[in-house]
């Protein structure tokens, strides 16, 4: 899985102030493969709080957290 951080600020659809770039800092974050998952709801619910957490804040979730769902 790979997550992204501050893609957002490589533009700004506000037309008030146009398509500018707001910050040209953005973080890469690969993560070795999740444990197998048994449904899409289980793919979803790693994905979305392993990556999304990472994407949104920037940060990872705490270790004892991911160890629960990266497979080691």
């Amino acid at each position: 899985m790979i997550a992204l951080h501050g893609t957002h600020n490589l533009w700004h659809a506000n037309e008030d102030i146009g398509m500018t770039v707001v910050d040209k800092d953005v973080t890469i974050k690969a993560y070795p493969p999740l444990k197998k998952c048994n449904s899409y709801e289980d793919f979803y619910e790693a994905f979305s709080t392993v990556v999304g957490t990472f994407g949104s804040t920037g940060h990872d979730i705490p270790d004892e957290e991911l160890a629960k769902w990266i497979d080691s």
